[in-house]
């Protein structure tokens, strides 16, 4: 008989990767690990802060049990624990954003440079989601992405899961595509 580990906790953390893409293969709705390693340029990878209403979300889904009176996320209430599912990838270019804090509640661009709403799912590690998005070539070209958001939609509010500043700052290049992936790793502590 084998021992039971018993873990008491709990970290959520994560990591956003920039890629700079061949135009055939971002077509494609999940990129692998592999064709990322094979064909992608890494622009930029940093660590990103999953912020208060972020854990209060993750919280809510991991302990759902049907029938599970309303509850708060990021101020909105949800009555219905299947509609918190992330809805958003926003980037933005603020000139100098402030680092993330636990009580960020928005990117530090009010009016980011793309939204995007198609978003791929994957789970490519054990305790580990994936969301990405494409950027479209000749969509943001020369802009210097400098924070990028995870949300979800509750209510028609945009609540932020998660923050991160790349570094380095990503700029886009005219007629190029790229890949925007956003990791959510849970580790036992």
């Amino acid at each position: 008989m084998s021992p039971i580990e018993h873990v008491s906790g709990l970290r959520a953390e994560g990591r956003v990767r920039i890629y700079q893409m061949p135009d055939w293969l971002l077509a494609q709705t999940a990129v692998t690990n592999q064709q990322l390693a094979r064909f992608g340029v890494l622009v930029s990878d940093t660590k990103n802060l999953i912020v208060t209403s972020g854990l209060q979300w993750m919280s809510r889904k991991l302990g759902h049990v049907l029938g599970t009176p309303p509850v708060q996320v990021g101020g909105q209430t949800v009555s219905d624990i299947d509609d918190l599912v992330v809805s958003k990838i926003k980037i933005g270019n603020s000139a100098a954003p402030a680092a993330p804090a636990a009580s960020d509640t928005a990117l530090a661009d009010l009016t980011p440079l793309a939204t995007y709403t198609t978003i791929a799912v994957s789970y490519p590690a054990n305790g580990t989601v994936r969301h990405s998005a494409t950027i479209a070539p000749d969509t943001i070209n020369g802009a210097a992405v400098t924070e990028v958001g995870l949300f979800c939609t509750i209510n028609s509010v945009d609540i932020l899961i998660g923050r991160a500043l790349p570094s380095p700052v990503a700029v886009i290049s005219p007629a190029t595509g790229y890949t925007v992936i956003y990791d959510i790793i849970l580790t036992a502590v």
